[in-house]
């Protein structure tokens, strides 16, 4: 992000950003429109392989962190294949603190694309509870990741 103070205040902008986005999908020579998506297409698997997935993820990522800030882009930026996750916890992993160690996993697609695992911050009472702690942090930090609000 970029900020300039002015007379008349405090502005927030992320056109270079955007701009070595944009040379980085080889799209600086677009022309701009009102909207990043066009109306009433649905995304599909046809269409050409891509070679580099690595690009291809770190592009993707990229539009989501910009995303985050650019709430008029969110929904096209999204339209993307399937994403899925999975967590899971023990239950009193570590005997000396008590604490549960949980994990999770998010998937675009069939590509893995974030994973942690660590140590709860507080005591659980049953793996019941163990399971619904990571649980809730886990959708916080999807949506996040991810982009996704349903």
């Amino acid at each position: 992000m970029e900020l300039a103070c002015t007379s008349s205040g405090l502005s927030v902008t992320q056109t270079e950003y955007v701009v070595d986005l944009l040379k980085c999908a080889n799209m600086h020579e677009a022309k701009p429109v009102p909207s990043p998506a066009v109306g009433g297409r649905r995304l599909s698997l046809s269409g050409d392989l891509l070679f580099d997935l690595t690009e291809y993820r770190s592009i993707i990522g990229a539009f989501k962190c910009l995303a985050l800030t650019r709430p008029d882009i969110s929904f096209a930026v999204n339209q993307h294949p399937s994403s899925q996750s999975y967590s899971d916890a023990d239950y009193v992993g570590d005997l000396d603190d008590r604490h549960s160690t949980g994990g999770y996993c998010v998937y675009l697609g069939t590509n893995l694309i974030y994973w942690i695992s660590k140590k709860q911050l507080g005591v659980s009472r049953s793996s019941t509870e163990s399971e619904y702690r990571q649980l809730a942090l886990h959708c916080r930090h999807f949506v996040l990741v991810t982009g996704f609000v349903s």
